[in-house]
């Protein structure tokens, strides 16, 4: 299992997010893609992170058809499945890893959540400040994919989804 550790804001995450994006766009075109955004903690302007791109991509005919799980294979990504999360096929790419891909239906649960959490923390620098210092205490105790280090973090992202901004 791999360990990564958090990393100052690097300017050059939303430079890899653009250059993924344009393959993933070029592969598949407006067809099957609604719309490609950069989230997770790479997505945030000063926000340490581990160096991995989240992108969620919302596609037009959900759950994605073998054709568009092949091509992202095609991209050199893993298909994980739902790994429980309905609403979301998840892929991985890299080792170590360098990106992580949500695809989701338009307007899916998981993308608005992944949006709005990363534009709260975008637009609130105290909220931002908060969720470092979760991340720094709990980093390093889990493995990458730890379910527990989600569930650590789980708490502060739900208080932050909940709020009327």
């Amino acid at each position: 299992m791999e360990k990564l550790l958090l990393e100052p804001y690097n300017k050059e995450w939303p430079l890899k997010f653009q250059d993924e994006k344009k393959q993933i766009y070029s592969l598949f075109g407006s067809d099957v893609i609604y719309e490609i955004h950069h989230v997770g903690s790479t997505a945030i302007p000063g926000l340490k992170a581990k160096p991995i791109i989240d992108i969620a991509i919302e596609i037009h005919r959900y759950p994605p058809s073998q054709t568009v799980v092949d091509g992202l294979i095609k991209l050199e990504y893993k298909h994980l499945g739902e790994c429980d999360v309905p609403g979301r096929h998840w892929f991985i790419k890299g080792s170590p890893r360098k990106f992580h891909l949500h695809l989701t239906p338009i307007n899916g649960e998981v993308t608005l959540n992944l949006l709005k959490f990363r534009d709260v923390l975008r637009q609130y620098p105290d909220l931002q400040k908060e969720y470092l210092a979760i991340k720094e205490k709990f980093h390093g105790h889990f493995e990458l994919d730890s379910h527990a280090y989600n569930l650590a973090k789980g708490p502060y992202v739900k208080r932050v989804l909940a709020m009327n901004i």
